[in-house]
């Protein structure tokens, strides 16, 4: 992939190149200022020794992120446990807490038109399954069976009762 960068120095490249093969017989005039041909590339090689560090670092500073985001990525659920676990050990202990980086976990507050819904929602579901509380539920009475204490009666077992015999004999 060419960056302006990698552009910028073949276009440098190209130039000393030129004044090499074809150096000018006057030299070059630049603000007034004649230059020779070894004058100019002794100016133009330290911008394209410069702009190729440039690149190698920019190709060194990738590397070295890509292996700092695969060396996090392969360890984020440990680092986020070992937040999480930090937090609770240390709970609201803000300053022990600061040592780690972390702060204390914070209660989401609610504002009073969400309290307002939450309320609504919970008298609905509470009524959806007929939930009581404990005096709801000692406020139902009801006419509770009488309790016998005779002995049930012996139900006589059914005897089975010969019906009328249809049909014809067995012919033999």
């Amino acid at each position: 992939m060419q960056t302006s960068l990698t552009i910028m120095i073949a276009m440098l490249g190209k130039l000393i190149a030129g004044l090499q093969k074809h150096p000018p017989p006057a030299g070059v005039t630049i603000d007034g200022k004649s230059y020779t041909a070894a004058q100019v590339e002794g100016i133009l090689q330290p911008i394209i020794d410069a702009m190729n560090a440039a690149v190698a670092a920019k190709a060194m500073f990738l590397e070295t992120a890509h292996a700092s985001d695969a060396a996090y990525a392969a360890n984020q659920a440990f680092v986020r446990d070992l937040k999480q676990t930090l937090q609770i050990t240390y709970g609201s202990q803000a300053s022990t807490l600061a040592d780690f980086g972390l702060t204390p976990r914070k209660k989401p507050t609610m504002t009073a038109a969400e309290k307002a819904e939450a309320a609504v929602k919970a008298a609905a579901t509470r009524k959806a399954r007929n939930t009581m509380g404990a005096k709801q539920k000692a406020k139902i009475t009801g006419a509770t069976p009488v309790a016998t204490t005779q002995s049930p009666t012996p139900v006589p077992a059914a005897v089975p009762v010969p019906g009328p015999v249809t049909g014809s004999a067995p012919k033999s």
